[in-house]
């Protein structure tokens, strides 16, 4: 039992004492958040060219997408018909607002608001239509070092209405 007492308070004061991490992994994490940034700003840049091909390389093959109020959109072909059938209809153009990006490996999350502004294609005199939304990415690197959105959940900015 003594043993065990000792061990467990050497365990415990060699903890608190526990040397920061390197600053290769500071510097490290510095990076990726900043290329994650780079990256969601990539996202809103290449969807506002009209080029559907370009954007929808930010998606890996087994994305999925979560929307409030619809059925998920499982795959990227799926993703692109999404998009497809909104560009048709509208001219949409995006800006997303970062408020918070922890990276951990492989895996990044990010997370904020986006603006979109939406204009029907059939009336382009008509008054464009502003929204702003939340979202959340998570993205996955990629075996090049780049990142790619393996997830993503949209829903409204507004607060839920309370239960009646």
């Amino acid at each position: 039992m003594r043993h065990a007492l000792i061990a467990f308070t050497i365990l415990a004061l060699g903890a608190c004492n526990a040397p920061a991490p390197p600053a290769d992994d500071a510097a490290r994490q510095q990076q990726d958040v900043a290329a994650v940034n780079a990256f969601v700003d990539h996202i809103g840049e290449t969807f506002n060219t009209g080029n559907l091909d370009a954007f929808m390389q930010v998606f890996t093959e087994d994305a999925i997408q979560f929307n409030q109020g619809m059925p998920d959109v499982v795959g990227k072909a799926a993703i692109r018909k999404l998009y497809e059938d909104a560009l048709a209809q509208n001219d949409i153009k995006v800006a997303f607002h970062t408020q918070e990006v922890s990276v951990s490996g492989d895996l990044a999350y990010e997370g904020g608001t986006y603006d979109i502004l939406i204009r029907p294609r059939d009336n382009p005199a008509a008054e464009p239509m502003t929204v702003t939304n939340r979202h959340v990415h998570v993205l996955k690197r990629q075996a090049d070092g780049s990142w790619k959105t393996w997830r993503m959940m949209t829903n409204g900015s507004a607060a839920a209405a309370a239960p009646k």
